[in-house]
């Protein structure tokens, strides 16, 4: 069966590998156009960075679209990926995530690759991560790339290499298990009720290895105290993955034990559960919260950056709000090279505050791309209506109703989009007045969405109906006159 397309999902064609970053997949020449629009642009060329790394590519990549067709097919043999066995892109990628190949010959695909380097990130809070932190070692066998690294580590004490290899067995383990869950497009509370594999064998498998990773990180956690294992093992509680459901209780104890080893990540989360006052041993605390989001958010955890900045807008923790400072932690956030979601949210608010003029300079052009370059990252609604704003506070209706709809049509239970629209509709902004359509958007922001100003819209609509004839009457006269 062909490899899918990375951009329309189609396995009807065989799809070849993109010519320039050789790890995207597309199945014309039409979707590579539409995925290198979309985003593959840049993701491209962060691919051709990290493989270039590794290995010289003999190539020189410019700024020009890749083509179609440079790759392999899709029904090829290839490397398979040790975690989850899925294909590996032929020569880039493989090994570790700065490296194309290892000497033992083990290889990790791209989602696998990059969900490591997160994790590791989230675990150690170091910067300059590879697989397990350590670019020269593979995960599977353990072998030695880097002679230097190999007697470098034959000084290290033995106690922290058997906390480390528990851990990364454990980290292995659940990312294979969240890997087969993403591909089944199953969740967890499923994996749980199905264990038994009765009914889904493969929610058996997945259990089990959960199971595993949970043993591995507790090996490390309590013969050890090794705070990133801690640590992971709080956020499987946190999430509930393969559990039968969340406890919030045990992860934060988890979180603190980790926290009070110095791990950064366990801070911020901590912190977080402060904030929504998520666990049975304590309240909701927002001076707490703060206090420890400064912490994290300076020693370079990415959310805690994100988490603070909206601390500091809504003045949060028991001081006054300081936008200021939420657009300082807002670039941080953006700025860290772990990017993500997180930065495309920081990107959001960074663009509310340029378009208010709260905590800089006004500067609406300087939103409107901030915005754009959000929603090219994938980012929802929010930044689709915030871009549709400028556009008709600068009288430029039809634009802004062009990205009023696409975000209604996105996600229709966004209220301030049907509300919008409502009231362009009703007043003829860009459009010919048409009561009925600005009613049906109105009701919509209201009775869909509990949108509080299109409640108390609708609501005046209908006080005022007996003594003006009510308000479709009263809108279709003004459109005859």
């Amino acid at each position: 069966m062909p490899e899918p397309c990375d951009y329309c999902g189609s396995t009807e064609k065989n799809s070849r590998l993109c010519s320039k970053c050789n790890t995207r997949r597309f199945c014309s020449q039409d979707c590579l156009k539409a995925a290198w629009k979309a985003g593959h642009k840049a993701e491209c060329a962060k691919l051709v960075e990290l493989a270039a790394l590794g290995a010289s590519l003999g190539e020189e990549y410019g700024e020009e679209e890749a083509e179609w067709g440079g790759g392999t097919l899709g029904g090829e043999e290839e490397e398979r990926c040790v975690v989850c066995d899925n294909r590996v892109a032929a020569d880039h990628r493989r090994g570790t995530v700065t490296g194309p190949t290892l000497a033992c010959g083990h290889s990790y695909c791209s989602p696998c690759a990059d969900d490591l380097r997160m994790r590791c990130w989230m675990v150690s809070g170091q910067a300059d991560l590879s697989l397990a932190g350590e670019g020269s070692k593979c995960l599977e066998c353990r072998q030695e790339v880097d002679e230097a690294a190999a007697e470098a580590d034959e000084c290290e004490d033995m106690e922290n290499v058997s906390a480390r290899e528990c851990f990364e067995a454990g980290m292995l383990l659940e990312l294979g298990a969240l890997r087969m869950l993403e591909e089944k497009g199953g969740k967890w509370e499923e994996v749980y009720t199905h264990r038994s594999g009765r009914l889904h064998f493969c929610f058996k498998e997945i259990f089990e290895d959960m199971e595993d990773a949970r043993q591995r990180y507790s090996d490390a956690a309590l013969d050890y105290g090794h705070a990133p294992s801690q640590f992971a093992l709080g956020m499987i509680n946190y999430t509930g993955a393969g559990l039968e459901s969340v406890d919030y209780g045990r992860a934060g104890e988890l979180f603190k034990q980790a926290a009070a080893g110095g791990h950064i990540g366990a801070k911020g989360q901590l912190a977080k559960m402060y904030r929504l006052g998520q666990g049975h041993a304590w309240d909701r605390d927002l001076a707490v919260a703060r206090s420890l989001f400064e912490e994290a958010a300076h020693a370079g955890d990415q959310e805690s950056q994100y988490q603070l900045g909206c601390m500091y807008r809504d003045g949060e923790g028991g001081k006054k709000a300081d936008m200021a400072k939420a657009v300082d932690m807002w670039k941080s956030a953006i700025a860290h090279e772990r990017g993500g979601e997180l930065a495309v949210q920081a990107t959001i608010e960074l663009a509310h505050a340029y378009a208010k003029g709260k905590g800089v300079a006004q500067d609406t052009k300087q939103a409107s791309g901030l915005y754009k370059s959000a929603i090219k990252k994938g980012a929802g609604v929010e930044a689709q209506y915030g871009l549709a704003e400028i556009y008709c506070d600068a009288k430029d209706y039809r634009n802004g109703i062009k990205w009023l709809e696409a975000a209604d049509k996105r996600d229709s239970s966004y209220g301030p989009t049907s509300f919008k629209l409502g009231q362009l509709y009703e007043k003829g902004h860009g459009v010919y007045p048409d009561a009925h359509t600005a009613y049906d958007y109105y009701m919509q922001s209201a009775m869909d969405c509990d949108y509080a100003p299109a409640i108390f819209h609708v609501g005046t609509m209908f006080l005022d109906g007996p003594k003006n004839g009510g308000f479709l009457e009263k809108n279709q006269k003004k459109v005859k006159k």
